[in-house]
């Protein structure tokens, strides 16, 4: 399975810009899924410095990502894909908003 997650509200409570309280069900559930075989993607609006600190907190709650802003490497073709548009699970602030089959 592939999963497209949001930052902000999502995986930490909203604060932007800082960055708010984990979602540690969420993060512990990421992990394993990853952990299985299944692929998660980062779809967030930060930006540069913003980002980089998102990922790198992540990172220290021991979760990593297949993409960022970004379709999955073995997905893509002919560039100019929309990111996150390759997963078939969107978790956001709302909580699970879309499945594909």
């Amino acid at each position: 399975m592939i999963f497209a997650v949001d930052f902000d509200g999502t995986l930490c409570r909203d604060a932007w810009p800082d960055i708010g309280e984990p979602n540690e069900a969420l993060i512990r559930f990421l992990i394993t899924a990853r952990s299985i075989g299944d692929k998660v993607i980062l779809n967030t609006l930060r930006e540069e410095d913003d980002l980089t600190a998102a990922i790198s907190w992540c990172h220290e709650k021991g979760l990593s990502f297949d993409a960022v802003n970004d379709n999955l490497r073995s997905l893509k073709k002919n560039g100019g894909i929309i990111h996150g548009r390759s997963a078939r699970t969107f978790i956001l602030t709302t909580g699970i908003i879309g499945r594909r089959q």
